[in-house]
């Protein structure tokens, strides 16, 4: 199996099946769909019910609210993909992002991929990207990965990547001090993976 999407989901009833839809939507098939029900008390939990009986690709965890942290640890524990995909429940992809991850991977094996996001809404600007990136692909040298992680936000998060899954083998970091952090926990679960990349 090439991808493993972990989707972490906290009362996300009116966004839910449209990102769920995203997925089934891939013009690129070989993937497998990990829910993470974060104690929902909206019909997050109905929803995804409905959606295991449409998919055997599906698969679901019902847990006690913890954060979105714990619930991407507990995604990572069950994947078996050999890439991981955060996506999370309020966005949703253009119906060939797989396939061109697919391509990459196949052309240039790379640990990690980097790629831009658009916000999209009605106080948004239409050309509103996140993680600007050059227009054409390119590697990107480690040290100026590190110090952009460091003095910007520009590629902190972590659904903007594809990583190998093996990167985050053997990850013992206690990371339960940080259940329920809301604001920068992505960077937090980035540097493991990324110190073991030897590929951008």
């Amino acid at each position: 199996m090439m991808f493993s999407i972990i989707v972490p989901v906290y009362n996300s009833q009116e966004s839910l099946s449209m990102c769920i839809n995203s997925v089934l939507d891939q013009s690129f098939q070989d993937w497998e769909l990990i829910l993470v029900n974060d104690g929902s008390t909206d019909n997050s939990e109905t929803i995804i019910e409905q959606f295991l009986q449409k998919d055997n690709r599906i698969c679901a965890i019902h847990k006690e609210n913890e954060g979105q942290l714990v619930a991407r640890r507990k995604g990572i524990e069950l994947a078996r993909g050999e890439f991981l995909l955060f996506l999370d429940s309020d966005d949703y992809w253009h119906p060939d992002c797989l396939s061109v991850l697919d391509g990459v991977i196949k052309k240039d094996e790379p640990d990690v991929i980097m790629f831009p996001a658009q916000r999209i809404g009605a106080t948004r600007n239409a050309q509103d990207i996140i993680c600007k990136l050059s227009e054409k692909p390119e590697w990107i040298d480690k040290s100026v990965f590190y110090s952009e992680l460091i003095s910007g936000v520009n590629l902190n998060s972590l659904c903007l990547k594809a990583w190998r899954r093996s990167l985050f083998a053997g990850d013992d970091t206690d990371y339960s001090r940080f259940a329920k952090v809301c604001w920068g926990e992505d960077r937090i679960q980035l540097l493991y993976p990324v110190t073991r990349a030897k590929s951008i």
